[in-house]
């Protein structure tokens, strides 16, 4: 008889770019490193001579980081996370979010404004889920 015996797991930048999602909030991991990407969908409208479309843009409003980039930037990662903000619009919401994060997460999470401008990315990003 073989008494073999398999554990799974799931790693944080996992389980908190999930819990974002269930949140309604448009977020992705990149890399393992301990950073999630927060995002906001803005519509614009573009013109050429006489015809027009709508544009739908995602704007980086945000960075949470934790794990070895928490660390990096001088807080203990098990027991304070950093969320950079991206816009002067977004720190009210990105305040809310801190909030649920620390609920949730059962920590604390700075809110630092980071530049007072969201950051628009480049039209040929994939939209990835």
């Amino acid at each position: 008889m073989n008494d073999t015996k398999v554990s799974t797991s799931i790693t944080l930048d996992i389980r908190i770019a999930r819990w974002l999602k269930e949140a309604h909030y448009d977020a992705e991991m990149y890399a393992d490193y301990g950073q999630v990407y927060i995002f906001s969908r803005v519509v614009s409208t573009k013109t050429f001579l006489w015809m027009s479309r709508k544009v739908e843009h995602r704007m980086l409003i945000g960075h949470l980081y934790f794990g070895l980039l928490a660390a990096a930037r001088g807080v203990s990662p098990s027991k304070k996370w950093i969320i950079d903000v991206h816009g002067n619009a977004y720190l009210d919401s990105m305040n809310e979010l801190a909030q649920k994060l620390s609920k949730e997460f059962k920590l604390e999470v700075h809110v630092c404004l980071k530049t007072e401008r969201p950051r628009s990315l480049p039209d040929e990003v994939p939209d990835v889920d």
